[in-house]
């Protein structure tokens, strides 16, 4: 038997935590309030100093400077004052994780895939214009573990007010995929661990978390989450 100790958190917005020790860390975005400079750099030099023999990231919505292709439009809205270099603190972070921008990385035959894109909120970074049911279809066939920053729809998706949030068509593209376990955060409230509603077979199910460790008052109420992946050799 193979196995992997996965620890996962998202939404920790420029505060530290101590994670515990394991094989994989992922971060599943929103590492930055705003996306500034020092934030970026703050976070990577708290990613260098954990022990984790490997490190996944996806971005969040507020890490504004990562978004590449939007960050022209972007910086007029939120760092008009700033000269910051995206491409560099892009590779910086790359540098030190695998970083997954609708892509994957296989580790010790287990595939992780992930993204930071969500659907469209307030104009923030990494946003899914129109409809996402042909975005969603690049999430690739044999993936174990997918890491999005927003919520499928139903699991971990409900924010304080009862609405639900999550991404019909990304629930049903993980459910065609059947990953181990889709992580995720972006609803700070709806943290927790959700098993698969539907009928499948109890060795084929889904576990869908929310990793989030701040409350929707951006104060941290949560620990990172602990996963053994697990797979027959």
């Amino acid at each position: 038997m193979k196995q992997l100790k996965v620890v996962c958190l998202s939404d920790t917005h420029s505060k530290f935590v101590d994670v515990q020790h394991g094989d994989v860390l992922i971060h599943c975005g929103d590492f930055t309030n705003w996306g500034h400079d020092y934030e970026i750099k703050d976070f990577i030099s708290w990613l260098k100093a954990q022990p984790h023999k490997h490190k996944i990231v996806v971005p969040g919505n507020h890490d504004i400077t990562l978004d590449i292709e939007k960050y022209p439009q972007l910086k007029n809205k939120f760092h008009r004052y700033s000269n910051y270099n995206p491409e560099k603190l892009l590779q910086d972070l790359k540098e030190c994780c695998h970083l997954l921008i609708n892509s994957s990385v296989t580790i010790e035959g287990f595939k992780f895939w992930g993204s930071p894109y969500t659907l469209e909120y307030c104009d923030w970074a990494f946003q899914i214009t129109g409809s996402s049911q042909q975005f969603w279809e690049q999430i690739e066939e044999g993936s174990d573990v997918i890491i999005t920053h927003g919520p499928p729809y139903y699991y971990g998706d409900k924010t304080y007010n009862g609405l639900r949030v999550g991404d019909k068509y990304l629930v049903e593209k993980v459910q065609k995929i059947r990953p181990k376990i889709h992580v995720f955060g972006g609803i700070h409230e709806g943290f927790g661990v959700y098993e698969e509603d539907g009928g499948y077979l109890v060795d084929n199910s889904i576990t869908f978390v929310n990793c989030s460790i701040m409350d929707n008052q951006f104060k941290i109420q949560n620990k990172p989450y602990v996963y053994y992946l697990q797979k027959d050799e």
